[in-house]
This record gives C-alpha cells, structure tokens and sequence, in this order.
C-alpha cells in the first residue's frame, strides 16, 4: 500500500522542478513512517522509494551535498582508491600482510568499475563506497542483489556528507536498474538508517570450536583423502557442492575460482572414491575468521575441521559459523557442549542491514531466510 503517490505529465527535469517535486513530496511525507513508499509516476516512468531517503534527496538538489562530484572508478584514479581504503581499513589498524584489492578481488574487478563510486577533492581520492552486484538464487528463483562494501572517507574530510552521497548515488542505480534488494556490514547503523536502510538478524550460531574436544569426537576415516584446495583439481566439484545448497550467491567458474584463491583462506577438500565429498574454508584474515563456509557430506565437513584444527596449537579456539538450515552440524556441535551465541549477522560481527527495493518479491519471509556465506561476505 503506497504512503503518497504523485502523478505529473510534464516531462521538464532541470534542478527546479525536481528542487519544488521534492519539496512537494516532503511536505505531503512529513506525516508518513519512514518504512511508507512514496510512487513517483512521470507517465513513461514509474520511481518508487522509502519515505526515509527523500530528506537526503532533497538535500542532495539544495547542493549541500558533492552529488556532481560523483565520480567512476578508472584504471587512472584505482591506485588512490585503494591507497585510501587501505589507509582507512588495514595500515590504521596495524594490518600490513593484506591490501582491500586482493581481499575483494571481484569487488574491484574493472567489469565492476562502474559500481566503485568516489569523489576526489584537493587532487586526491578523499571517499569511495562500492556496490558488488551479485544474484542471490533461492529454492531456485533468482534475485538481484547489490552488496555494498568498502564505504569509506579520508579522516581529515568526514562531516562533510561525502560516503552519504556516494551511497545515496549507488542506491540510485540499484533503483535504475531494478535491483531486488542490497545488504551490507556496518559499525554505524544509524548512518545508514538514515538513507532507508533497516537492521536485521540472520539467525543461526557462532560456535567456538575447542581443539581438543573436536580431536577425540571426530573419529578418523580413512574414506576422505585430505588436500589443499586445487583449482584446476578441485573446482568443479567444490562448485557442485555449493550449486546443492537451498540459499546462495550464484558463481561462475571464474568468480568461485577468484573467492576461493583469496589471500588469508586456507581451504580444504575431503575426496571419497576420487570425489570431491566436502571442503570448508579456513578463514583467518582481520576481515574473516574462522571456518566460515563448508559443503558436502557431513562426515567429510567434521573430518576436515579435525584437520583445520589438528593445525592449531594446543589449547586453540576457532570460530564456526553455524548458519540457520545446518541442522544436522547444529545437533552434533549441541552433543559436544560447544560455547555458542546467537549469530546476529552473517559475518559475525558488526551489524547487518538491507535495503528493500522491489517488496512485492523481496517478502518478509525471504528477507528473514538471508544469509550470506563465507567468501561472499565483503
């Protein structure tokens, strides 16, 4: 049910008369929730947003934002975009064996140049956000889903609406090209809420894994053949694995090839009878850690976490994400009597927040099954 609908036929789009619909529209919204949608219909073009964004529109019209500043990720300017995001990221929190371009390769992939938005100032690349379009596939129906990731500004240029712009450009597009719904990872929600996004909890578990418990439960069995993840080996049949589960992000080959091979991953595979049987992905970046992803028989998954752990020294404790359709993994870690705690977002930690764009296929019920597996977090 729409909160206000505004219908006009004139096709004038110059600053004013976008400055005076706007102010039309806020005038009428002051009295909607935030969570109404407002319906724009210009006869030829239908717009629809959130009540909560129209304020940063308008704001963005009245030029107190940096909106014609909006500028596309090139191979010229991609070096300060990285400098800046790992200024802000790694080198300022004492992280010097990773770099934001290798950790989010298909992020800043040039295909994907297009959705790294940034503005420069002062000859410098001072903010940046970036959108990772991905296709969610659910029992089989396809979704388009935009991840945002890397928002970040220089310190010396924050207070100023610069990632606010950004992200109210990338939300744009993801409208203008009729995108089912974005999720994202943040520290500061509120800024978010702000531009009509809402928390949300995924459900599931974070279990700490305890080495010794899981060496004397985990019985060996000399079925699985035990080996580093291979691509030109192993990818196919890890691929099949992960194409089996219910919920995922769809990859192709040259995308799991691109997740699977990032640095900070330690991944293994589980082969019965010459058969890719299981893998789990070994995570232990400052960005992710722990066993964050893993498919296949559940023998296979269990026989390699043995193995991840046996690695560790004595007394070490690991992060398992126990995701909310692993019902069987769950059982069996409840049998061990590992610490556990509800699992609030999919990366676990920081919190989770979508942005609903098409509600008529993005129900409840599906927004509330969402997840994110491990190497498609950002």
């Amino acid at each position: 049910m729409w909160g206000l609908s505004l219908v006009t036929k004139t096709g004038r789009q110059d600053d004013d008369w976008q400055r005076a619909i706007l102010h039309v529209i806020l005038s009428e919204a002051k009295n909607l929730s935030r969570d109404e949608t407002l319906r724009f219909d210009q006869g030829d073009k239908l717009t629809q947003y959130p009540v909560a964004i129209w304020p940063s529109k308008l704001q963005r019209m009245n030029g107190s934002t940096f909106m014609n500043h909006v500028l596309e990720m090139t191979s010229e300017n991609s070096t300060g975009v990285i400098g800046l995001l790992n200024d802000v990221f790694r080198t300022s929190r004492g992280v010097t064996d990773q770099n934001m371009a290798t950790d989010y390769p298909l992020v800043f992939a040039e295909n994907n140049f297009r959705f790294c938005r940034l503005i420069e100032l002062d000859g410098k690349v001072v903010s940046h956000a970036a959108i990772w379009p991905r296709e969610l596939v659910v029992d089989g129906e396809r979704y388009k889903v935009g991840v945002l990731v890397a928002v970040a500004t220089d310190p010396d240029y924050r207070k100023r609406n610069l990632a606010a712009t950004l992200v109210q450009s990338l939300m744009d597009s993801l409208h203008a090209e009729e995108y089912d719904f974005a999720v994202l990872w943040t520290g500061v929600p509120g800024f978010y809420e702000k531009l009509g996004w809402h928390a949300v909890s995924t459900g599931g578990e974070l279990v700490t894994l305890s080495r010794e418990t899981v060496l004397s439960s985990v019985q060996e069995n000399k079925e699985y053949a035990i080996s580093p993840f291979q691509p030109d080996r192993h990818l196919t049949g890890v691929m099949k694995l992960h194409d089996d589960e219910p919920l995922r992000f769809a990859r192709s080959p040259d995308d799991a090839a691109g997740l699977l091979t990032i640095p900070k991953y330690s991944n293994w595979v589980a082969e019965k009878d010459g058969e890719v049987a299981a893998y789990v992905v070994h995570a232990h970046g400052v960005n992710r850690l722990g066993i964050t992803e893993y498919g296949g028989e559940q023998s296979g998954v269990l026989h390699l976490i043995k193995h991840v752990m046996h690695g560790l020294p004595a007394g070490a404790e690991l992060p398992w994400f126990l995701y909310p359709d692993q019902q069987d993994l769950r059982t069996w870690s409840q049998q061990q009597g590992f610490s556990t705690r509800p699992l609030e977002s999919s990366k676990g930690r920081g919190t989770e927040m979508h942005y609903i764009i098409n509600k008529a296929r993005v129900t409840p019920e599906l927004a509330n099954r969402f997840f994110v597996w491990g190497v498609d977090q950002a």
